[in-house]
């Protein structure tokens, strides 16, 4: 089972954000300016956000996700939403008691996406220091 959701993950995290920047384009070619685009993306993934049974508790952070995700996809683009939403399912689908028998695989799951996280922010600095100029000041 953990093997299968490791090799399913990619196709996770590819399928919404292609939608996404799809809708990303559409709104761009139908409302010619990228503002506007942007906002109606946020507004798209925040009212897919919506719909659990308390409103009130539900709609900031459904509002907050939207605004992010969607300010994150129309700047940085695809790669930024694929891992989004690769981490974003990952950690939604992951059981949390430490007590339960499947705590084991639930852990190998997080060191396994906290490794590759942390080798992918490795490959992005290359030889720049990590914090770059700021500690120099």
């Amino acid at each position: 089972r953990l093997l299968a959701d490791l090799i399913g993950l990619p196709t996770t995290g590819l399928i919404p954000a292609m939608t996404l920047l799809v809708l990303l384009l559409l709104f761009r070619i139908v409302l010619r300016r990228p503002a506007l685009a942007m906002i109606a993306v946020m507004a798209v993934i925040t009212l897919l956000n919506l719909g659990g049974e308390n409103v009130f508790l539900e709609t900031p952070g459904a509002v907050v996700v939207g605004v992010l995700a969607g300010y994150a996809i129309a700047r940085f683009g695809f790669l930024t939403a694929v891992s989004m939403f690769l981490v974003f399912f990952a950690l939604g689908t992951l059981p949390l008691p430490p007590a339960s028998f499947y705590a084991i695989p639930t852990l190998i799951f997080l060191a396994v996406l906290v490794s590759v996280a942390a080798y992918a922010f490795r490959v992005s600095i290359g030889r720049r220091p990590l914090f770059g100029d700021m500690l120099e000041n």
